[in-house]
Parts: C-alpha cells; structure tokens; sequence
C-alpha cells in the first residue's frame, strides 16, 4: 500500500460523508414540508 492509495482513500471517504450530508439536508427538508403539509390538512 503506497500513502497515494491512502490519500485517494480518504478523499473518496470525504466525498461519500458529504454526499450523505446533504442528502440528509434533503430529507429533514422533505420530511419538513410532508408534516407541514399534513398539518395544513387538518
């Protein structure tokens, strides 16, 4: 293992915890506006 396969490592990581990030931004915002929404309903 060279430190160039760990540096690639740790940037694919990088880039996957903040793919998760937003797309966890996404979901609170959907889950957001389905409650607001069925509150709106009532």
């Amino acid at each position: 293992m060279g430190s160039e396969n760990l540096w690639a490592l740790e940037g694919i990581m990088g880039e996957f915890l903040e793919g998760i990030g937003s797309v966890d931004k996404e979901l609170k915002n959907l889950i957001a506006g389905f409650s607001a929404s069925i509150t709106g309903l009532e």
